[in-house]
């Protein structure tokens, strides 16, 4: 018998409990070995990103900056015209904030400073739920977004039960920053 292999006639002893620890040590070895000669896929590097352009900021270097930007950014949209939440990042500089994006035209300002907010929608084509919009809304669509977009002439694919507001032809009405 070797003394790698465990046995029924010893199992339960403090003896069979070290032979699968000497029995398991040498695979753990060689597994570690091999790990540190190929990386594995969870040790990826990170891509690096490219740097702003000359003379841009940071895309966030304080957050009153960041949504002036964003408001800035959405007042080029024409009437007419979609634009994304990423988009608006990308055209920032970084398009992984784009939530955060959202969340600048979300502050109440927008109407005060003439950003038209509601030409902002998410990646689908679709009007993002907001309470404050629906609770507001106008007597057509029971939503004020979907409302001042068919002002403006965007049209809305039908509605079945349960769809959200899709917009149609999306991919024609983005504009480009």
């Amino acid at each position: 018998m070797s003394a790698t292999t465990p046995t029924a006639s010893v199992s339960g002893t403090g003896a069979t409990r070290a032979t699968k620890r000497r029995a398991s040590a040498p695979r753990a070895a060689n597994s570690s070995s091999s790990a540190a000669a190929s990386p594995s896929s969870t040790q990826r590097k990170k891509p690096k990103r490219a740097a702003p352009p000359e003379g841009e900021p940071k895309v966030i270097t304080t957050m009153e900056d960041f949504r002036e930007r964003v408001h800035l950014k959405v007042q080029e949209v024409p009437a007419g015209k979609l634009t994304t939440y990423g988009g608006v990042a990308a055209a920032l500089g970084s398009k992984s904030v784009a939530r955060h994006v959202g969340w600048a035209l979300r502050d109440g300002n927008c109407e005060a400073e003439g950003t038209p907010w509601w030409r902002v929608v998410n990646a689908k084509g679709e009007i993002s739920y907001r309470s404050d919009d629906v609770e507001a809304a106008g007597e057509t669509s029971g939503s004020k977004q979907e409302d001042r977009l068919r002002a403006e002439g965007v049209e809305f694919a039908a509605r079945r039960a349960g769809d959200t507001r899709k917009i149609a032809n999306f991919s024609t009405l983005l504009h480009e920053f």
